[in-house]
This record gives structure tokens, C-alpha cells and sequence, in this order.
């Protein structure tokens, strides 16, 4: 892969729909669709937006969010603008979202409407915090991402970013201290996908992968194969024609709630495979 001009959000998004895949299913959550050339579009109004809030490339955004396809829109649009997103988990305290907010030193947080309270108070006072945007509704006097994007009438080109320059972060479970912030650079998503997900699992453009990890632990390796994203077993259902169907269990750690959660819709799948 060359070093210079690559931009993984590009790579993943805007090529699915140069290559006619702008009609497909990227994702699903229990309330929308999103196409590949929905998401390109929603995300290339992300880099305007966030230049609109005084972000500039290499600075870093916090994503607090639920499993929504608002995610994708915000995590394939900061890359694609050059801006790093922060994927923070979303069940901890105030105290640990203040530590994640001061180290990584980001200058706006974006989360869900479920959540603003813990991150308002986490975000009280911190001089590098410019903007806490809540996403999914909420509060008519709190900035929203759907009335900042809905400005934005065009979208921007993409950065001009290298395989080897950070695109995301994220951080470390903290075991043996505090959490740490783990970079990882625009090629990281793509050898994963070629790797894991064509090689070791042998993903294909029209399999459908039900995700039951959480999208703030991004696993990268469905997307390359431009499968469709599921986090809903109500959700799940099998088009015509679709010869191959796979679940995937989440990591070891919580592969035994995913099961208890999953397991109907495990039933149906032939055959399961364990990753």
C-alpha cells in the first residue's frame, strides 16, 4: 500500500459507491437503513460541519454514542476530513469520561441524548473542550447534529492524508492502570478487513454480518466485503438469492452474554462461526 495519498475513509466509503455500490445496505439500526451512498454523502458534510466548530485536521473529536448509524456518518466523516475521532466506551462513570476528555484533549464531544447528562458534568471546566453536540435529538438549546448537518449543503473533498498518519483512537481497558489512548493509522482498518475478514473468515460482497460487539470496539473486518451491519435480531432478514449465511459471536469476554442475547437468531445461522 503506498504511504502517501490514502485515506482509509475513502478507501471504504467513497470507493463502494465510484464502484455502483451506492445503493446497498452500509448499515442498520433498529430505526434506519443507511446506503453507501447515503453514508458518503452524510459524511462528506461532516469536514464542513466540523471545520464550522473551529476543528481542524489532526485535532481530535469524541465520539460518546449508542449503536446508531449516526456512528459511521461521524466516525467515516472525521477520518475522511482528516480529523481524529475518539471511540469512547459508553458505560463509564463521570469521573473516567473526564480522564478520557482531558487526555485525549478533545475539542468537542459528540454523544448520544442518552448519555449527555454524565458528559456534560464530565466536560465541566475543561479548557481544551470547546463543543458537546448531543446526537439522536435531544435539547433544543444544545447544539444537534442533525441541525448542524442539515447546513451543510455540500460536502467537502477528502483530506489529503498517508497510510502511516493516525486516523482513530482508542483506549485501553485500563487493567493494569489507567486507560491509554491506542493510535491507529488510516491502513490499520484495511489490513484487518483483507486479513480477518476476506482471508480468516472468508467475508463476501453479499453476506450480511449481525454485529454484536459494540460499535465503540470497532471490528473492521465486515466492511470491506460491503456487507450490511446488523445490531437488532428483530431487525435481521435474509434477501433472496443469499446463499451464505454467518453470525459472528463478539470477543471471549463477552461471548457468553452475546449468546444469551443472540441466541435465536444464532439458530438460524449456518453455519456459526467463533472469532
Amino acid at each position: 500500500m503506498a504511504l502517501r495519498d490514502y485515506n482509509a475513509a475513502v478507501d471504504f466509503v467513497d470507493r463502494n459507491v465510484a464502484e455502483g455500490r451506492g445503493n446497498k445496505t452500509a448499515f442498520i439500526d433498529p430505526a434506519r437503513n443507511l446506503t453507501y451512498g447515503e453514508l458518503r454523502d452524510a459524511a462528506a458534510r461532516i469536514g464542513p460541519m466540523l471545520a464550522r466548530m473551529g476543528i481542524e485536521p489532526e485535532n481530535r473529536i469524541a465520539l460518546v454514542l449508542l449503536d446508531t448509524v449516526d456512528f459511521p456518518v461521524l466516525f467515516w466523516g472525521a477520518i475522511r476530513a482528516g480529523i481524529v475521532p475518539v471511540l469512547v466506551n459508553t458505560r463509564l462513570t463521570v469521573d473516567q469520561y473526564r480522564y478520557l476528555f482531558e487526555d485525549s484533549r478533545a475539542k468537542a464531544v459528540f454523544v448520544s441524548a442518552a448519555l449527555l447528562p454524565l458528559v456534560q458534568e464530565a466536560g465541566k471546566d475543561l479548557p481544551n473542550l470547546k463543543s458537546i453536540v448531543v446526537v439522536g435529538g435531544g435539547p433544543t438549546e444544545m447544539p444537534r447534529l442533525d441541525i448542524l448537518l442539515a447546513a451543510e449543503n455540500e460536502g467537502s473533498a477528502p483530506a489529503r492524508t498517508s497510510a502511516d498518519e493516525v486516523a482513530y483512537w482508542l483506549y485501553s481497558s485500563g487493567t493494569t492502570g489507567m486507560p491509554k489512548g491506542v493510535m491507529h493509522v488510516h491502513s490499520a482498518p484495511m489490513t484487518m478487513a483483507k486479513n480477518a475478514g476476506e482471508r480468516r473468515i472468508g467475508y463476501r460482497e453479499n453476506d450480511i454480518v449481525f454485529s454484536a460487539a459494540k460499535l465503540f470496539f470497532p471490528t473492521v473486518s465486515a466492511t470491506r466485503s460491503s456487507v450490511q451491519c446488523m445490531r437488532e435480531q428483530r431487525r435481521y432478514s435474509i434477501p433472496s438469492g443469499l446463499r451464505r449465511r454467518r453470525c459472528l459471536k463478539c470477543c471471549a469476554a463477552t461471548r457468553r452474554r452475546c449468546f444469551l442475547q443472540c441466541r435465536r437468531f444464532m439458530q438460524q445461522c449456518s453455519p456459526i462461526r467463533n472469532v
